[in-house]
C-alpha cells in the first residue's frame, strides 16, 4: 500500500453540521439570564478550550520553534474541530496590543488575534474574548497601560480606569481584517468578559467593585456593543457581580490545584462532584460561563466528562479548558507546565475531552449530578478511574479514551468510532488516536494519528522532550458489520489503489484512509474530514522513561515498568545492584504493550537498605543504559565541579535593590563552614510588597568537559530562621538563566537540586541549562520569596555553588517488612508542594541523612477564624495496603516541630479514596518529636464535605483506602498569637505497629 497522505485540512461547514455542532449563523444574546441564539432561540451549550498562539508564552515559543503562526492556528483549529469542540476563549495580553494610554495598537499580535477569530468563526466555533489580562509577558518593552498599574490599581485607580475604558471601546470596535466585521458585530464572538481574574486592594467594598464593573461595561456599550457582557467572579465577589449591570458571570475551576510539579496519580473524581461557587444562589438569574478549568497535573483520561457533568448541574452554558497546547510546543509541554492537552501528544485525554463535549451538550442545564461513586454514569457517558477511561456509547457513536470491553448496543448502526487502544469494535496495536466515520453505507473514513510515547513526566516543567511521536506501522482489526471482513482499504489521496483486508485485519501507519465494503461502493465521499499530522521525523536516538518507585517493602515482589520510544526491534533488560555488590542481576523484560516493557523483581532479592536499578535498552545495534542515557561501560561520574570561588580577601560585589527596602541592604565576605572557608553574606532589614528584593551576581564558571554528566546543582548555605528561602539562578553567557527557590535553615546544609527542575527565568527559553556556558550565579531574596516573613530582618550566607553528577542508577529505599510504613516522604515530594487557603511559603529542605527531606511551611500570620493554610499530599496505593497489614491497633506517627514556641499545634487528617477524612490535632514543640495517636482514636471530620453515609456509628477508617494526608494549621490553633509568624517542619508521616 502506498504511504497515506500526511496532511489533509478542511474547514467545511458540512462536516460541522454532520456532527451536530451548532454553527454561529445569527448571533448570541442573553435573555432572562440564558444565552440563546437569535436565529433559533435555542439555548447555547458550547464546550472548548483556551488557546494562545497570538500572545505571550505561546507567541514566543512558536517563534523559537520556527513555526508559522498562521499555519499553527489552522493546524490546531483543525484538531479542535476534529474532536467536535465548538468554543474558544482567550484573555488577550493587553500589554502587547495597547499603548500606555489604552489606545488599541494594530500590530502582529492583533493581526494574529484577527486570524484566530476569523478562522474559528469559519469552522463553527464561538469565541469568548477577555480584552484585559494584565499579566506580564516574556518579551520586555511591551507598551501597554498595564505596565503602569498594579492589578489592584486597575480595579480602583481613576487614571487606570480611564485607560481601560478607552482600550475596551477600541477593542470591541476593532474591525477584523480577515472577516471584515468588528468584534462587537461578529457572530462568532459570543461574549466579552471584561477582565481576567481582577484583584482588589484590601478593604475594597462591594459597592466599589460594582462601580468599577459598571464603568467598564458602560464603555463597551457606549461603543455600540450589544453582545452579552460578563465579569469574572475571581476573589469571591459574586454578590457584587450579581448587582452590577451585567449579563452574566464567569468562573474558574482547578479542583486538583495547580503546578504540583509532577503527574497526579490519585483518583480525582471525588474532587469534581461540586463546583461550589457556581451554585451561589445570588447568581441564579445570570448567565454563566466557565472561563478556565482543568484537572491540572492529572495525566489520566477519565476526568473531563465528570467536570462537564458538574458544569451543567451548575447551569454553565460555555466552558473552556485552560489550555490547549499548540502542536509545535506540545512535545515538551513547555508553556503552562501544569496543563497538557493536545490531540497528537495526549490522545487519551483528547478523546476524553471529546466525550466531555458531547456530555456537556446533551445534559440539560441544572441536571442533578449526585456524588461519587454513584455519578460515574450520566447521559451516554461513563468514567472510570480504575480503567483510566472515558466512554460515550449510543446507537450510532462509540468513543473511548483507553482500551475497553464495553460492547456497543448495535454495531451495525454505528456511524462514529473514535478511540485509543482496543475495543470490541477495533483492535489496534498503536498508542495514538484513530477516527472512524461513516460517510455512506459501506464507506468509511479512517484517520490514524501517530503513536504518542511518554518519555518523561509531562508536568515537571522546562522545555525538554516529554512525549515523542512515532510513525510506526501498526495492526488494526475491525469488526464493523457495515464493512464486513473483506473490505477494501486505500489512502484518501489515491482511492482507486485499494488493498483487501484479511479477516477484517489491515496494517496502517499514520494517515488518512478510505474503507469500502466492496468494489460496488463509490470510491470517494464528497468531502474530506478535518485532518492534519506532521511529517515523520526520523530519529536514531532512543528515549526511555524509567521511574521505579522511591520506596518499597522488604519481601514484596516489585513490578517494574518502563516506556521506550524507539523504532524497530527493541530489547530491554532490568539491572539490580544491592548493597556494595559490584555485579548486577540481569532480568529480561517482556513487552506487554507497544513501547512498554515490564518485569517482576522477586521480593526475596529486596533487603532493607537501598537497591539500585537501571534498565538497558538494545535497539538498532546500539545499547544504552537508563536513567542517564549512557553507555553501559562509560566512564565513572566526574567529581563535583565548583562554580564559585570565594576568598576572605576579595571585596564583596555590588548589591542591587528594587522596590521598597527597610534599611540599607548589605553584602560582605565572612567566614564559611570552617575558619578556612569564605562565604557571601546578604543582609536586608525587610521588604515592602513585591517586587521588592535584593540581589547579587557573582562571576562563575562551568565545566568544559563531560557537561552532560552533571545533572545536579549543589548549594551550600544557611540563613536566619525568618529567611527560609533564597532564589538561586545560573546565568549563561547570553543572559539566559535557570533558577529555583532553595530552602535554607540556621545550620549549614548542602541542598541538591536536579538541573532538570530549574525553571526558565526572566523570559528565558530553551531546553535546559548548559553548564559549559555558565557565566554568573545570581542570588536573590525578597518579598515574593518570603511571603510569610518579608517585613522581618533577613540574612543569608552562601558558601558554595557547585555542579555534581548524580547516581547513575535509580535508587529504591527498601523498608523492613514489620516496621513503620511512611505514607509521605518529604524527600520524594516536589520541591514546592502547593498549599490551599491562606498563602504560605512551602519548600522541601534537606534532612539529616542523604536522601531525606523536611517539609517546611512558613506563614506570616493568620487573620480571624477560619483563616488557615493547608496542603494535601498523595499516598501511593501500596503504602496504604502495607499499613493495613499491620497487626493490632496501629498508630499514626508524625515527626514534626514548630520553629517557635507559639506554633504549638498542627491538624492532620487521613483521607480515604471516597473523600472521608479522619484526623486529630497534634501538639508541637520547638524540638523534633514523634507524635503518635492510635488510628482507632482518629476523629471523623464531619465538618468537611463528606460522602453520604460515612461517619455513622461503627464506621472506622479504612486504612487500605487512604489516598491522601492533609496537613493544616490556622487561626483556631493559636488564639491571640494567630497574627504572628508561624513555621512548621514535617519529617515523616506514617503508620507504625501498635506499641
Amino acid at each position: 500500500m502506498n504511504t497515506p497522505c500526511a496532511a489533509v485540512v478542511t474547514t467545511c461547514i458540512a462536516w460541522t453540521c454532520l456532527h451536530g455542532l451548532p454553527v454561529p449563523a445569527g448571533d448570541i444574546h442573553c435573555q432572562e439570564g440564558v444565552l440563546r441564539r437569535r436565529d433559533s432561540g435555542a439555548e447555547v451549550a458550547c464546550f472548548g478550550v483556551n488557546y494562545y498562539a497570538p500572545f505571550a508564552l505561546d507567541y514566543q515559543g512558536l517563534a523559537r520553534a520556527g513555526a508559522s503562526y498562521d499555519e499553527e492556528i489552522r493546524r490546531d483549529l483543525t484538531h479542535l474541530q476534529r474532536l467536535g469542540l465548538d468554543a474558544l476563549r482567550l484573555h488577550c495580553w493587553d500589554r502587547e496590543i495597547s499603548a500606555a494610554d489604552g489606545t488599541l495598537l494594530d500590530n502582529e499580535h492583533l493581526r494574529l488575534l484577527d486570524r484566530l477569530v476569523a478562522e474559528a468563526g469559519a469552522r463553527g466555533f464561538v469565541v469568548v474574548l477577555t480584552p484585559i489580562a494584565w499579566w506580564g509577558t516574556p518579551t520586555p518593552g511591551t507598551p501597554g497601560f498595564s505596565n503602569r498599574f498594579t492589578m489592584q490599581q486597575l480595579t480602583t485607580d481613576p487614571e487606570a480606569r480611564s485607560c481601560q475604558r478607552r482600550y475596551l471601546a477600541g477593542f470591541v470596535a476593532h474591525r477584523n481584517r480577515y472577516s471584515g466585521r468588528t468584534y462587537m458585530e461578529d457572530p462568532a464572538v459570543a461574549a466579552f468578559e471584561l477582565i481576567n481574574e481582577p484583584i482588589y486592594p484590601s478593604g475594597t467594598t462591594d459597592d466599589q467593585v460594582i462601580e468599577y464593573i459598571d464603568a467598564l461595561a458602560a464603555a463597551v456599550r457606549a461603543a455600540g456593543c450589544r453582545k452579552p457582557i460578563f465579569y469574572n467572579c475571581w476573589g469571591g465577589r459574586e454578590a457584587a457581580a450579581s448587582r452590577a449591570r451585567l449579563d452574566g458571570v464567569t468562573f474558574g475551576w482547578y479542583p486538583t490545584g495547580l503546578v504540583a510539579g509532577h503527574a497526579l496519580t490519585h483518583n480525582a473524581l471525588p474532587s469534581v462532584d461540586r463546583h461550589h461557587s457556581a451554585h451561589t444562589p445570588c447568581l441564579d438569574a445570570m448567565a454563566k460561563i466557565v472561563y478556565e478549568f482543568d484537572a491540572a497535573d492529572v495525566d489520566g483520561s477519565y476526568i473531563y466528562p465528570a467536570m462537564a457533568r458538574e458544569f451543567r448541574a451548575a447551569g454553565i452554558q460555555i466552558a473552556t479548558q485552560f489550555q490547549y497546547d499548540a502542536v509545535a510546543l506540545a512535545a515538551g509541554n513547555e508553556n503552562w507546565q501544569t496543563h497538557f492537552l493536545n490531540l497528537l501528544y495526549t490522545p487519551g485525554k483528547a478523546i476524553s475531552f471529546a466525550v466531555a463535549a458531547r456530555a456537556f451538550r446533551q445534559l440539560p442545564r441544572h441536571t442533578a449530578a449526585g456524588s461519587y461513586p454513584d455519578n460515574t454514569r450520566f447521559a451516554n457517558a461513563r468514567v472510570s478511574y480504575e480503567q483510566d477511561l472515558s466512554e460515550w456509547v449510543t446507537q450510532t457513536e462509540f468513543l473511548h479514551s483507553n482500551s475497553t470491553r464495553t460492547q456497543p448496543p448495535d454495531p451495525a448502526r454505528l456511524e462514529h468510532v473514535w478511540g485509543v487502544g482496543t475495543s470490541p469494535v477495533a483492535t489496534y496495536g498503536g498508542t495514538g488516536a484513530y477516527f472512524l466515520d461513516r460517510a455512506a453505507p459501506g464507506l468509511w473514513h479512517l484517520q490514524v494519528y501517530p503513536d504518542a510515547v511518554t518519555v518523561a513526566d509531562p508536568y515537571t516543567g522546562g522545555t525538554a522532550e516529554k512525549v515523542r511521536l512515532l510513525h510506526a506501522r501498526q495492526p488494526l482489526g475491525l469488526r464493523l458489520p457495515d464493512l464486513g471482513e473483506a473490505f477494501l482499504v486505500s489512502t484518501y489521496a489515491e482511492p482507486a489503489r485499494a488493498t483487501p483486508a484479511r479477516a477484517g485485519a489491515i496494517t496502517v501507519q499514520p494517515g488518512y484512509y478510505l474503507l469500502r465494503r466492496d468494489a460496488d461502493v463509490p470510491s470517494r465521499p464528497p468531502d474530506p474530514l478535518p485532518f492534519w499530522i506532521p511529517e515523520p521525523t526520523p530519529r536514531a536516538d532512543v528515549a526511555c522513561r524509567f521511574e521505579p518507585p522511591r520506596l518499597w517493602r522488604e519481601g514484596d515482589d516489585l513490578p517494574i515498568q518502563t516506556t521506550v520510544a524507539a523504532a524497530g526491534d527493541t530489547v530491554a533488560t532490568l539491572l539490580l545492584r544491592t548493597g556494595t555488590a559490584p555485579e548486577s542481576l540481569r532480568l529480561p523484560m517482556a513487552s506487554p504493550a507497544p513501547y512498554r516493557f515490564a518485569a517482576i523483581l522477586p521480593g526475596h532479592l529486596l533487603r532493607p537498605g537501598n537497591a539500585a536499578l537501571s534498565v538497558e535498552i538494545a535497539n538498532a545495534g546500539a545499547v544504552r543504559r537508563f536513567p542517564g542515557n549512557r553507555l553501559p561501560d562509560g566512564p565513572p561520574p566526574p567529581p563535583p565541579f565548583p562554580c564559585l570561588t570565594l576568598s576572605a580577601v576579595q571585596a564583596p560585589p555590588e548589591i542591587q535593590g528594587s522596590g521598597i527596602l527597610r534599611g540599607e541592604p548589605r553584602a560582605a565576605i565572612v567566614a564559611g563552614r570552617t575558619p578556612n572557608e569564605a562565604a557571601l553574606r546578604l543582609e536586608a532589614g525587610g521588604f515592602g510588597p513585591p517586587p521588592s528584593c535584593i540581589g547579587i551576581r557573582l562571576p562563575a564558571t562551568g565545566p568544559a568537559n563531560r557537561t552532560d554528566a552533571y545533572d545536579t546543582l549543589v548549594v551550600s548555605l544557611r540563613a536566619a530562621p525568618q529567611t527560609p528561602f533564597l532564589e538561586v539562578s545560573l546565568v549563561e553567557e547570553d543572559g539566559t538563566a535557570f533558577g529555583t527557590d532553595v530552602a535554607a535553615g540556621p545550620e549549614w546544609q548542602s541542598v541538591h537540586i536536579p538541573l532538570g527542575s530549574l525553571r526558565p527565568m526572566w523570559g528565558t527559553g530553551g531546553q535546559r541549562p548548559n553548564p559549559a556556558r555558565l557565566a554568573q550565579v545570581a542570588l536573590v531574596t525578597g518579598a515574593w520569596v518570603l511571603p510569610a516573613t518579608r517585613e522581618a530582618d533577613h540574612w543569608v550566607e552562601v558558601a558554595s555553588v557547585a555542579l555534581a553528577a548524580g547516581s547513575p542508577d535509580a535508587t529504591v529505599a527498601v523498608i523492613p517488612r514489620q516496621g513503620p510504613v511512611p505514607l509521605i516522604l518529604p524527600g520524594s515530594l516536589p520541591r514546592a508542594p502547593k498549599t490551599h487557603g491562606h498563602p504560605a511559603g512551602v519548600a522541601v529542605r534537606p534532612g539529616n541523612q542523604p536522601g531525606e527531606g523536611i517539609l517546611r511551611i512558613a506563614v506570616g500570620g493568620f487573620g480571624p477564624e477560619p483563616d488557615a493554610t493547608g496542603f494535601r499530599l498523595g499516598v501511593p496505593p501500596e503504602r496504604a495496603r502495607w499499613a493495613a497489614e499491620l497487626e493490632g491497633n496501629p498508630v499514626l506517627q508524625v515527626q514534626a516541630r514548630g520553629l517557635d514556641p507559639r506554633t504549638n499545634g498542627i491538624e492532620i487528617a487521613l483521607v480515604e479514596r471516597d473523600g472521608t477524612p479522619w484526623g486529630a490535632v497534634l501538639p508541637l514543640t520547638e524540638r523534633w518529636e514523634v507524635r503518635t495517636v492510635p488510628l482507632a482514636d482518629l476523629r471523623f471530620f464531619g465538618h468537611w464535605q463528606v460522602p453520604p453515609g460515612r461517619g455513622q456509628a461503627g464506621d472506622r477508617i479504612r486504612v487500605a483506602d487512604i489516598s491522601h494526608v492533609n496537613l493544616c494549621f490556622g487561626a483556631w490553633l493559636y488564639g491571640g498569637e494567630r497574627d504572628l509568624p508561624h513555621t512548621i517542619e514535617i519529617g515523616t508521616v506514617g503508620i507504625a505497629p501498635s506499641p
